[in-house]
C-alpha cells in the first residue's frame, strides 16, 4: 500500500502516476466547491472533504490514505489582486448606499419641516378669522418692528375703521 501525506507533488510519500493526478484532482474537486476565504478559514473542513474525496477516488487502486495535511494554501498574486480589486468595489458600494441613504433622510427632513411649517402657517391663518384677529395681527407687527430697533411711525393717515382703530390703540387721537 501506498501513504498518500501532502499536496505538494515532490512532498508525496510514494508519488505515482496514479496518487499524483487523484490527489489534485480530488483536492481542486473539493476545493472548487468553496471560496478562499472558507477554505482558508475552516481548514479541517477542506481536509475532511479532500480526504473523503480522495478515499473515493483511490478506492479502485491499491493505495491506502493514510493522512492527508493542506499546506500553503494560499491565493495566487492575481487572485489576491482579484479579492482586493471586489473588497474595493464592495466598499465603494457600501459608501455609496450610506450616502444615498443619508441623501433621503435629508430629504424627508426637509419635507417634514415643510409640513410643519405649512401646519404652522395654516393654524395662523385660521387664528386671523376669528373676531378680533386682524387687531392682534396689527399689534403683533408693531412689536416686532420694535424689537427689530425700528420706530413704531408717530403719524398714521386714519382712513377707515381699521385706521381708526389702530389710532386709538396707540393714542393718537
Amino acid at each position: 500500500m501506498t501513504s498518500l501525506s501532502t499536496t505538494c507533488k515532490n512532498q508525496l510519500a510514494a508519488p505515482s502516476r496514479v496518487t499524483i493526478p487523484k490527489a489534485e484532482e480530488s483536492f481542486k474537486t473539493v476545493s472548487s466547491t468553496r471560496s478562499l476565504d472558507a477554505a482558508i478559514g475552516n481548514r479541517t473542513k477542506l481536509k475532511a472533504d479532500w480526504e473523503s474525496t480522495i478515499k473515493t477516488n483511490l478506492r479502485p487502486y491499491p493505495v491506502e490514505v493514510i493522512g492527508l495535511d493542506v499546506v500553503n494554501l494560499a491565493p495566487s498574486q492575481k487572485v489576491s489582486e482579484a479579492i482586493e480589486i471586489k473588497q474595493v468595489a464592495e466598499q465603494e458600494a457600501l459608501a455609496a448606499t450610506y450616502k444615498a441613504t443619508a441623501k433621503k433622510n435629508e430629504a424627508l427632513g426637509v419635507i417634514e419641516e415643510a409640513r410643519g411649517q405649512a401646519e404652522a402657517n395654516r393654524l395662523k391663518a385660521e387664528s386671523l378669522r376669528v373676531p378680533g384677529a386682524r387687531e392682534v395681527a396689527e399689534l403683533e407687527k408693531f412689536r416686532l418692528w420694535a424689537q427689530n430697533g425700528a420706530k413704531v411711525p408717530t403719524t398714521l393717515i386714519v382712513g377707515g375703521a381699521g385706521g381708526f382703530w389702530l389710532s386709538k390703540m396707540l393714542g393718537i387721537r
